[in-house]
């Protein structure tokens, strides 16, 4: 399996979203090989690079970083919570070098390889973890476990990072006519 990235492409469409108010979800990818030949933030500072030649520091606002290890994804596999903050750590020290140590700060880093109910709250409290993209796990939660906030979270770093606004609420008007 190969994924071609490619730059131009991101650019563009980095550009798109800013210019129309949406928020960008930067997806950054990365292969089980490329984890186990070392070259994870060879990868993940190329797709970061990529984004950010689209994107004014103040655009940084509007943008939130997911790290996905497509390796850990529906594959039982799984990243321990270590490898996972290990590597958001070295994305925001990427972003702080590469963009500006507020922006650093401030950006949400969002972890999204196979998160669930057994691995969620050891993940969630990672420094540099600011939530989770769960996927068919939000389907095999029960109530209990799923809406547990971990006490971990109560003086979280993320708390303190800077979100976007809300968008204003949107209400369709309908004609009969």
């Amino acid at each position: 399996m190969h994924i071609l990235i490619l730059p131009g492409l991101v650019s563009l469409v980095c550009t798109r979203l800013i210019t129309n108010n949406l928020l960008l979800v930067a997806s950054l990818l990365l292969l089980l090989t490329r984890r186990q030949n070392g070259t994870t933030m060879k990868i993940v500072g190329e797709q970061l690079a990529a984004v950010k030649s689209a994107l004014s520091t103040s655009d940084w606002a509007n943008v939130s970083i997911a790290y996905e290890p497509c390796w850990a994804i529906g594959t039982g596999l799984a990243a321990t919570p270590e490898m996972a903050q290990d590597t958001h750590n070295e994305i925001r020290a990427w972003v702080a070098k590469n963009v500006s140590a507020d922006v650093a700060e401030k950006v949400r880093i969002q972890y999204g390889g196979s998160m669930k109910a057994a691995n969620a709250k050891l993940l969630l409290c990672q420094p540099d973890i600011d939530g989770g993209l769960i996927g068919g796990a939000s389907l095999k939660v029960r109530l209990s476990e799923g809406c547990m906030l971990p006490n971990c979270m109560t003086n979280h770093p993320s708390l303190s990072r800077t979100s976007r606004p809300p968008p204003p609420a949107y209400s369709p008007s309908f004609s009969t006519a």
